[in-house]
């Protein structure tokens, strides 16, 4: 390519973006080739000057040809250190901020007849109080469970048309849950996802604690067990010498077993739990000293709402 013309093409197009797109190059070939033969060197002398003067960077950065990041670069380079100005605007004074805020109907501090009327409208409204717990219904009906993931699902599916029965997320060792635990015969069928790939020393060593006890297990990806989950049982079926059951059983648990805080491997002492009573349902439970020293009073959250909708609002404070 003739770059002999460059400086030419420079002062008629008037930035380094022009010449890249009227070249049919990149923006970086155009600036190296532009010190390769050194005759470009802006003249920043009077950025300061401007820029105190009240331009923005986009008014700056379209005068100098460069982007807004290099305006930023050059004036701190020069000693001068650049407000937040934003894109369009100069930095907020203390007027500017009260006629915004005045614009837009927000006073800075909540008067108590503003608080009343929130209230009013919010927690002291029956209507709004049951939109809401309806709208928390729907959003933990469209949570995701924490198990029984869509490819799990599909084995599971798979091992009831093939009538063996079996178990999901049983606590072995008092330590390992595992995906799918077969009741025929001592068999472990594992779905791995990608996170697997990260954890492979912990999975290998688990294997081994399993194996060791008796087990037989069976690891498929995520993508064979999509592609034809049918197929992996008939392998583990195969390979274990396992037949159809006439009075097949599965148990599919949505919950993972608790395990023994001891027998947990990953348990380092756990918090200091005190005992408690729950002052809304009256269940004894176990929780930590929170929030400066305070104790628990409820077993859930479920129980301080019940309690804080069935007391006056003088007396909510207490909770």
């Amino acid at each position: 390519m003739d770059w002999s013309n460059l400086r030419k093409d420079y002062e008629r197009l008037g930035s380094f973006t022009a010449v890249a797109s009227e070249y049919g190059v990149s923006k970086s070939w155009v600036s190296q080739k532009v010190k390769e033969q050194g005759w470009h060197k802006k003249d920043w002398s009077e950025l300061p000057a401007l820029y105190e003067s009240g331009m923005t960077y986009e008014q700056l950065a379209e005068r100098y040809g460069c982007s807004i990041g290099t305006i930023g670069n050059v004036l701190r380079r020069m000693g001068v250190t650049p407000e937040h100005r934003g894109m369009r605007g100069r930095k907020w004074t203390a007027e500017h901020r009260e006629r915004f805020l005045a614009a837009i109907g927000h006073a800075p501090d909540w008067s108590e007849e503003r608080r009343a009327n929130h209230r009013a409208a919010t927690t002291d409204n029956p209507e709004w109080r049951a939109k809401n717990r309806e709208h928390l219904r729907h959003t933990r009906k469209i949570r995701r469970p924490s198990v029984n993931p869509p490819s799990e699902v599909k084995l599971q599916q798979a091992l009831i048309a093939a009538q063996i029965s079996f178990e999901t997320q049983a606590s072995l060792l008092n330590r390992y849950c595992v995906d799918a635990l077969l009741h025929q015969a001592p068999v472990i069928i594992e779905v791995d996802g990608w996170s697997h790939k990260l954890r492979e020393e912990r999975d290998a060593r688990r294997d081994a604690a399993l194996t060791q006890a008796g087990y037989r297990i069976f690891r498929f990806t995520n993508e064979q067990v999509s592609e034809d989950a049918g197929s992996c049982v008939r392998e583990v079926m195969t390979a274990c010498g396992l037949t159809p059951e006439a009075n097949s059983a599965a148990i599919v648990r949505n919950y993972r077993i608790g395990m023994p805080r001891e027998g947990n491997p990953n348990w380092g002492g756990g918090p200091d739990l005190h005992a408690r009573i729950c002052e809304n349902c009256g269940k004894p439970f176990e929780a930590t000293v929170r929030n400066g020293g305070k104790e628990a009073r409820f077993c859930k959250y479920d129980c301080y709402w019940d309690w804080m909708r069935g007391r006056p609002r003088d007396q909510r404070t207490s909770s």
